[in-house]
């Protein structure tokens, strides 16, 4: 029914993938504006639907009229489908909406079901929309619509944290995407191999993408990808150099966003210059939003417990146990028990470790309790804290040289009990210390001795 209203507003559809909103605009109104077919009308709803916030109410207009000229339109899946599609557009959120839309999810009409989907995807039902979308890979559905719905498609992948998927997705999306949207889908997909620590891959595709003109927000955001990107492969100036274009073209136009002031805040912390970092990540509070509050709390803490400023640091991580909703609560609970315990909080920091050991944050935890039984010697748990923790970590990690140390201190205390162990943890740790860490000069006292305590059993025995 609706493929011939289609091929009329194909220049629509496709001024929508160039990107050219006010020209779309100005072509639909000017040739169907005012055609007094209903179907002709419900098409015209269909392209505005697509331009969002900015075609709807252009598209409620044109629903009306559909059902001015003909009001048995108003009960056809597509009408029913662009009608709760306005409506979540104006921000409702009930049940009846969501209702109407998973019933149209069965229809065998492609616009209707890619219109459904698109409507469940704003509401939050990314389960729903992953299973329209999937469906529709067969469907007919104008040109310019299949770079779209593989674009959203990989959006519900995101939205559920199932980034090889949506990356996978972006990839193919690409090929059917023209002119801005397929430069935003570049992005996104660049945004994707981060997430999957692919900086090399997001490197490699943002150097082949397009780059906007410096007054455009997507150049700062392809310098502020750029800059990330460098970030974590260790090329910090040139993710400097990345950063502080983004962050001098957007200061021209509105406020410093929250991203690119955490990035900037990261970046400091990384090159060691910690009172810069400290003061962009206050910068950052001031422009953040709530739902992100407490990751950036979280990280502020760690960056506050890492300068051994434990009063400061133990405010921070208190403010984040408490948000119980937070993802990473668990691993602050750790964080905030090694806090207390340098404060030489120890009963605190026991129960917050133990608190963390039970809820699966183990090397945190553990590093924690084994340097509380070292406190008061109990040198066997403190061992076994530490041997835990040395077994959950891969070799090389600050963690795992940590409890490396800790048991060669703690072999070390123990005045020639295991002399062996003491050598090999000691040797460990060795072999990823630099030449002038104080803890060099150290271990070699510690293995010298316990070479000696080796010999001179040797000698008892002989």
């Amino acid at each position: 029914m609706w493929l011939k209203p289609w091929r009329q507003v194909r220049p629509a559809y496709q001024a929508l993938a160039s990107g050219k909103t006010d020209e779309a605009f100005a072509w639909l109104e000017r040739s169907f504006g005012r055609r007094q077919q209903a179907k002709f009308q419900l098409q015209l709803a269909a392209v505005y639907a697509l331009f969002d916030e900015k075609g709807r109410l252009r598209g409620e207009a044109a629903l009306s009229r559909a059902a001015i000229f003909n009001r048995a339109i108003v009960h056809e899946p597509l009408y029913r489908a662009l009608e709760a599609e306005f409506e979540v557009l104006a921000g409702k959120r009930d049940q009846d909406v969501k209702q109407v839309l998973r019933s149209l999810l069965s229809t065998e009409e492609g616009l209707t079901k890619f219109h459904a989907a698109r409507a469940l995807f704003m509401l939050g039902s990314y389960r729903l929309a992953t299973r329209a979308f999937v469906e529709l890979e067969h469907a007919i559905l104008p040109g310019p619509l299949q770079g779209r719905r593989l674009q959203m498609l990989a959006q519900t992948y995101v939205a559920r944290g199932k980034e090889k998927e949506a990356a996978d997705t972006y990839e193919i999306a690409l090929r059917h995407l023209k002119h801005e949207e397929k430069m935003l889908a570049e992005f996104s997909l660049a945004e994707s191999y981060l997430r999957l620590s692919r900086p090399d891959k997001a490197l490699v595709l943002l150097e082949k993408t397009s780059t906007p003109e410096s007054a455009d927000l997507q150049f700062v955001r392809k310098r502020y990808l750029e800059g990330v990107s460098h970030r974590h492969m260790g090329n910090f100036e040139e993710a400097f150099r990345k950063m502080q274009e983004a962050y001098t073209s957007i200061a021209h136009q509105t406020a410093i966003p929250f991203e690119i002031l955490l990035e900037m805040s990261r970046l400091c912390a990384d090159v060691g210059q910690i009172d810069n970092a400290l003061n962009t990540y206050q910068q950052a509070f001031s422009v953040v939003s709530p739902d992100q509050y407490t990751m950036l709390m979280h990280e502020y803490g760690g960056l506050l417990k890492a300068q051994e400023d434990y009063r400061k640091a133990k405010d921070a991580l208190q403010a984040v146990v408490k948000d119980v909703r937070y993802p990473k609560r668990i691993n602050a609970c750790a964080e905030l028990a090694m806090v207390e315990y340098k404060l030489g909080q120890f009963e605190t920091a026991q129960a917050l470790a133990n608190y963390a050991l039970d809820h699966g944050e183990t090397v945190m935890a553990c590093l924690c309790l084994g340097n509380i039984a070292l406190e008061y010697f109990r040198f066997t748990e403190a061992e076994t804290y530490f041997e835990k923790a040395l077994a959950e970590t891969p070799e090389g990690h600050s963690q795992w040289l940590t409890a490396q140390l800790m048991l060669a201190q703690t072999f070390a205390q123990e005045q020639g009990r295991a002399p062996e162990k003491l050598i090999f943890h000691a040797e460990q740790a060795l072999k990823y210390l630099h030449p002038s860490d104080e803890w060099v000069l150290t271990l070699n006292e510690y293995i010298a001795t316990a070479k000696e305590n080796l010999e001179s059993g040797v000698r008892r025995l002989n």
